[in-house]
């Protein structure tokens, strides 16, 4: 089973580099002309959070903010662009 990854939805909206490892890492965010590391991504938790945006939360929350589409719509989005494997994608993180 595949997971929606937050390091896949990130690169998929722009951002030229995820680190990796334990914990909150900073990093630009790829939701606004970012010219500082305002955004910090945790690869465990499946979390991003930007400091200066209100882009935040799991993949699936940040794909309904960017597009624009409810759960569901997210859901097909999610597997339309990530592939038909992606068999569980995490419920909204609210901030």
């Amino acid at each position: 089973m595949t997971e929606l990854n937050v390091a896949d939805v990130l690169r998929y909206y722009g951002a030229s580099s995820v680190p990796e490892g334990v914990g909150w890492k900073a990093m630009k965010c790829p939701f606004h002309d970012d010219g500082v590391k305002s955004g910090s991504v945790n690869i465990g938790r499946n979390l991003y959070n930007c400091h200066a945006c209100p882009y935040a939360g799991s993949p699936l929350s940040l794909i309904k903010r960017k597009e624009n589409i409810g759960e569901a719509e997210a859901v097909e989005f999610a597997r339309s662009v990530f592939g038909e494997g992606i068999e569980t994608v995490s419920r909204t993180v609210h901030k």
